[in-house]
């Protein structure tokens, strides 16, 4: 029952300095700053470059071995899935 006891002591009196080390993490610039005002804000402009040319992202081969289309079949036939706008497709 002591040993509970000193555990929760430790525990009790720890909480303050993890929350402030963790506090201090948030003090740097994160790695992420300036994403959050892409268009699209997880894929950089040559991300959406490489989906919108059809090149696959490197995912094309993932996507046809599990009976998917790749991203330039997909393409080729986004009019007749009406995928996007007509007048959004480069093709």
């Amino acid at each position: 029952m002591r040993f509970i006891s000193v555990l929760l002591a430790l525990a009790i009196t720890a909480s303050p300095a993890l929350a402030d080390k963790s506090h201090h993490k948030h003090d740097r610039a994160s790695p992420y700053a300036g994403q959050q005002v892409r268009d699209i804000k997880t894929l950089s402009r040559d991300d959406i470059e490489e989906l919108s040319r059809g090149g696959g992202w490197g995912l094309a081969n993932a996507a046809e071995l599990n009976g998917m289309p790749g991203p330039t079949h997909a393409l080729d036939v986004a009019r007749d899935l009406s995928l996007c706008h007509p007048s959004r497709l480069s093709r």
